[in-house]
């Protein structure tokens, strides 16, 4: 009965430590996922999302695969939402897929008619982000989510949304 008591109160010293935790690396600031450099498809310029953020406006990123026509379709509700409201947000299309193919995506982002960054973040970059927001953001595609000018990171949506529900969601 003791050991029971013993392992107990362990694992609830061990569950206050990681919610220290998480909520001090919540303070700092940008996770490493968001400091790390991603090259732009497009442009070939190197950026962060941390860069991005630190902007002032929130970066909408989707995650994206070639495989999915679901992507296709969110990216043609992105152009909507920027031809509508063009302030809102700074778009990021990411593929956490290394091997995707970088002509296809970009062929793709700019057929949209969307302006931001279309990117492949390097190796570890979708482990860091999985890290830092659960499964979540790569659980189904497209998935949209938000990081604000303070580096916090959030899901806004696992499933395709209009234009007006991203603003909706965005504002709210």
């Amino acid at each position: 009965m003791r050991s029971g008591y013993f392992i107990a109160v362990v694992l609830i010293l061990l569950l206050a430590a990681a919610a220290a935790l998480c909520t001090e690396r919540q303070e700092e600031g940008a996770a490493a996922w968001q400091e790390t450099p991603i090259t732009d498809l497009v442009t070939g310029e190197a950026f962060t999302i941390a860069g991005l953020a630190a902007a002032g406006d929130p970066v909408l990123i989707q995650t994206y695969a070639d495989w999915c026509p679901a992507c296709s379709a969110q990216l043609a509700e992105i152009a909507r939402l920027q031809e509508s409201s063009p302030e809102t947000a700074t778009f990021v299309l990411l593929s956490p897929d290394p091997a995707a193919d970088p002509e296809t995506m970009q062929q793709r982002f700019l057929a949209a008619g969307v302006t931001g960054h279309a990117a492949i973040p390097p190796p570890g970059f979708s482990r860091a982000m999985i890290g830092d927001l659960g499964r979540a953001p790569f659980a189904t595609y497209p998935s949209l989510f938000v990081v604000d000018e303070s580096g916090n990171a959030s899901l806004l949506s696992d499933a395709p949304l209009s234009a007006a529900g991203i603003a909706a969601r965005l504002s709210g």
